[in-house]
C-alpha cells in the first residue's frame, strides 16, 4: 500500500494513488527486479521439499537397521540360552519362542567306544526370524553328559 501523505491522501484522490502504483511497478520492470521474489520462493520450496524427503528416507533406513539389530540381539540371546541350558541329548529338537523358530542339533564328535565321560558333542542352535527371516547359527563343543548319551 502506498501512502501519499498530505492533502491528496485526505481527499481520497484515487487517480493520484493509481498513478504512483503504476510508476513503482514500471520502475521494478526497468531495474530487472520483477520475478525474482517468485523464483526465490520456488527455490526455497525445492530445497525444503528435498530436505524433507531425504530426512524421511534416512528415518526409514534407521528404523529398518534398528529392527534388524533388535532381531539379531533376540536371536543371539535365544541361541545362547538354548546352548547353555540344553542337556546335550544327542538328536534334534525344535520349537518356537518369542516369535523366533529354533532348532537345536546335538551330534557326538567322538565314537561311542570311548569313555562316556570324555565323549564330546557338538551342539548347534539355528534361529530363524519368521518364515522368510534370516537364519542365525551358533555352534559350540562341550562334553556330553553321561546320563543323556544313551
Amino acid at each position: 500500500m502506498v501512502s501519499l501523505g498530505g492533502a491528496a491522501a485526505r481527499r481520497g484522490d484515487g487517480r493520484r494513488v493509481s498513478q504512483i502504483c503504476v510508476e513503482i511497478v514500471s520502475r521494478r520492470h526497468l531495474n530487472g527486479q520483477a520475478g525474482f521474489a517468485a523464483v526465490d520462493a520456488l527455490v526455497a520450496l525445492v530445497i525444503l521439499s528435498t530436505t524433507l524427503a531425504m530426512g524421511l528416507v534416512a528415518t526409514d533406513s534407521a528404523r529398518k537397521v534398528a529392527a534388524s539389530a533388535a532381531a539379531i540381539r533376540r536371536a543371539e540371546a535365544l541361541a545362547r540360552d538354548l546352548l547353555a541350558d540344553s542337556p546335550y541329548r544327542v538328536g534334534i529338537s525344535s520349537g518356537r519362542s518369542a516369535g523366533l523358530d529354533w532348532r537345536l542339533e546335538v551330534t557326538p564328535l567322538s565314537p561311542v567306544s570311548t569313555a562316556e565321560r570324555s565323549r564330546l558333542c557338538q551342539a548347534s542352535a539355528a534361529i530363524r526370524a519368521g518364515a522368510r527371516g534370516r537364519t542365525f547359527t551358533l555352534t559350540t563343543v562341550d562334553a556330553c553328559r553321561p546320563e543323556t548319551t544313551s
